[in-house]
């Protein structure tokens, strides 16, 4: 709004706050100056000077509006206000730009220290009867335009009469009457603004047309889809093609303030005629804050687009006439086109079955790949190596698994296929697992079979045997040969005893999941599965099926999920079929021991020559899971006696170990072999 427009509305509420002077004397009976103690120490002459001291005030009518002017007619055609309404906004916002109307408020209602108009003294200027000053009242009803839509407030609570209690216009409403162009401090924390939208892409058509002909009305759509870049570019394209700026606020960041904080943001974009984006609307922190920001979208009357990765809940606080847009990840041909060209720019040139791996391991947007390869560049620069493929698969890790973090806990796998002592039909129904993955596109895809085939998205198996058989170390051998990271999930910790709660907690787990494109591991799976019965009662019925539920969650999830469990036996034929792989750990035989011993020590620990392993194996029954443990322990006691690890420290941990598991050894069981020897020739 031109500041000579303003200032010719506050002449004409000059006009009429000298008239209520001029009243004030007449029923007083009192002369300027003649009651020095009148509001504490402002006069009437000071009031006087206030009000003449500028240029000469311009005479209204009664009842003529004083707010006048293009801004004035934007608000009045945004929010609907009268005229009546647009001249309390006028008393309201005069200390704004003078401090002189302070004191005219003060000396008008006869105290110092109410230096903002009440409501009663806005009456009073605005209406001569008591008839009318009461209808006036209406104005500051909270279902009035004015509070509705949060151009002024009101202090106190409502215990204080409405008369006695002071009107503030909003900050954003001075600003934009005095025509400030930036976003307020509030908002800016949240929100930025895009005053003229450059579109990369074109607008989507049928969101075109419904802007075009329900604006109106109000526009609500809701973007939903992983690759947040396409659906804010979507966004800004709408803006484009309407040719209006655009508001992006970034929901995450608003926290519990959200009902407060997006008012101002719906009244922001009314007075732009801006188009509302709200980016991430699902991951505001509070079920509470979701609701209150909904509540606050029913009434808007503009275009707002929402975005987000979950599905739009709106069952408590129903919204109405919302559109949703998918935004789907690409296939695996454009992310494989988009790796190819993108590592290619970055100076490396893979090979196909590189970028077939990147492409099947990694469901990425194309703005991800694109970060991702620059990322690439820059790990083999901080490495001081040539770009290759191992650095394209950890910048690709770096961007995925944010959301699961605070879910599950990351596992770096360390162990390859010559830490894994397993029969050879074992290890060959893991590499099988990793085959499915790196071909899935070609069988699936290219040779037909997903067209065939429906609900088997990902790969799952199952993992069953005792305890310290190798099933986590095989589950991080798989995931270091895909190059992927790895997430376990510890099911003890995930399963309530509360109905429904356990769907719940797999859900956000499968739903982080499905961007971080890792190997899910569930661990302690017996949780789950040691609750399966006979179904005797409805919480029978209950356990059976929450497994369902865990499985149909592997089945959809698009990545590798691997179950593990000591109680094979508790999962009926029916749940098994669901299954891709059920791999059975064995416990190791002799041989199977033998060959643990020898591979457990690292290369750099010294190792005396009586650790016999084949001894070992032969005394000990033990899982690899112990015999890993037995090593860690007797390399800890020679490092204390300050010697090699010799056979009497292994036996010692062997004892330890033994009684871990609540079985005592005979010290004929412990007996060196030599010694053993001799007791058998004597």
């Amino acid at each position: 709004m031109p500041s000579y427009e303003l200032l010719r509305c506050l002449r004409t509420l000059d006009a009429r706050l000298l008239r209520a002077v001029q009243r004030t004397r007449v029923q007083t009976g009192q002369e300027p100056g003649a009651d020095p103690f009148r509001g504490l120490y402002i006069g009437e002459a000071d009031v006087s000077r206030d009000l003449c001291g500028g240029e000469t005030a311009e005479e209204l009518g009664p009842h003529e509006p004083m707010a006048k002017g293009e801004a004035f007619e934007r608000l009045r055609e945004m929010f609907g206000l009268s005229p009546i309404e647009l001249d309390i906004l006028l008393i309201a916002v005069a200390p704004e730009i003078s401090p002189r109307y302070e004191r005219i408020y003060a000396y008008l209602q006869d105290d110092v220290r109410r230096r903002q108009p009440t409501v009663d003294l806005m009456l009073h200027l605005l209406f001569d009867s008591a008839e009318e000053q009461l209808i006036g009242r209406g104005c500051f009803r909270a279902t009035s335009s004015l509070l509705g839509h949060g151009l002024i407030r009101l202090k106190g609570d409502d215990l204080v009469p409405l008369p006695s209690r002071e009107v503030f216009v909003t900050r954003r409403i001075v600003d934009f009457l005095l025509g400030a162009t930036g976003l307020d401090e509030t908002l800016a924390r949240f929100a930025r603004l895009v005053m003229n939208p450059v579109a990369t892409e074109p607008a989507r058509a049928g969101l075109l047309r419904v802007a075009q002909r329900e604006s109106s009305r109000g526009v609500r759509a809701y973007f939903h889809g992983e690759d947040a870049a396409a659906m804010r570019g979507a966004a800004i394209a709408l803006a484009a093609e309407l040719g209006v700026p655009i508001l992006v606020a970034a929901m995450e960041r608003v926290g519990q303030e959200a009902a407060s904080w997006l008012g101002e943001l719906l009244q922001e974009a009314l007075l732009r005629r801006a188009i509302v984006y709200l980016e991430n609307f699902d991951t505001m922190p509070t079920d509470a804050s979701r609701d209150a920001a909904l509540k606050a979208l029913g009434g808007f009357r503009g275009i707002v687009l929402l975005s987000g990765s979950e599905e739009l809940r709106t069952d408590r606080v129903p919204l109405d006439g919302v559109v949703t847009v998918e935004f789907p990840l690409p296939g695996w041909t454009e992310r494989r086109e988009s790796w190819e060209v993108d590592l290619r720019e970055q100076g490396l040139e893979a090979r196909d079955a590189e970028l077939d791996a990147l492409a099947e391991c990694f469901r990425f947007s194309a703005t991800r790949i694109d970060e991702a390869a620059a990322t690439a560049r820059l790990l083999a620069l901080y490495h001081g190596e040539p770009l290759g493929l191992e650095h394209a698969f950890e910048a690709a890790r770096m961007r995925s698994g944010q959301k699961l973090a605070s879910l599950a806990r990351k596992v770096v796998p360390a162990h390859g296929w010559e830490d894994l002592i397993l029969p050879a039909e074992i290890a060959g129904q893991l590499r099988e697992i990793c085959c499915r993955v790196t071909h899935r596109q070609r069988v699936m895809g290219a040779w037909g079979f997903e067209r065939k085939l429906s609900g088997c998205k990902g790969m799952n198996a199952l993992f069953h045997g005792l305890s310290g058989t190798g099933k986590t170390m095989a589950a991080e051998v798989i995931a270091h040969e895909l190059g992927l990271d790895l997430y376990k999930i510890d099911l003890a910790g995930v399963v309530s005893k509360y109905i429904g709660e356990t769907e719940k907690n797999l859900d956000r787990i499968f739903t982080a999941a499905a961007s971080a494109n890792a190997v899910l591991h569930f661990d302690e799976a017996d949780a789950l599965f040691g609750k399966r019965s006979e179904v005797r009662d409805a919480h029978d019925r209950y356990a059976n099926l929450e497994v369902s539920y865990l499985l149909q969650k592997m089945e959809e999830y698009e990545g590798v999920s691997i179950l593990s469990t000591n109680l094979r036996q508790n999962l009926d034929d029916a749940f098994l079929r669901r299954l891709t792989f059920t791999i059975s750990f064995p416990f190791p035989d002799e041989a199977g021991r033998r060959r643990i011993w020898e591979s457990i020590w690292p290369a750099a620990t010294p190792v005396a020559a009586d650790v016999d392993a084949e001894w070992l194996a032969a005394r000990f029954v033990l899982s690899g899971g112990n015999i890993r443990n037995v090593a860690l322990a007797a390399a800890f006691l020679a490092v204390e006696d300050e010697r090699a690890v010799h056979l009497e420290h292994v036996l010692r941990a062997v004892r330890a170990e033994f009684q871990k598991m609540g079985k005592t050894l005979s010290a004929a069981d412990l007996a060196l072999p030599s010694v053993e020897s001799e007791e058998v020739a004597a």
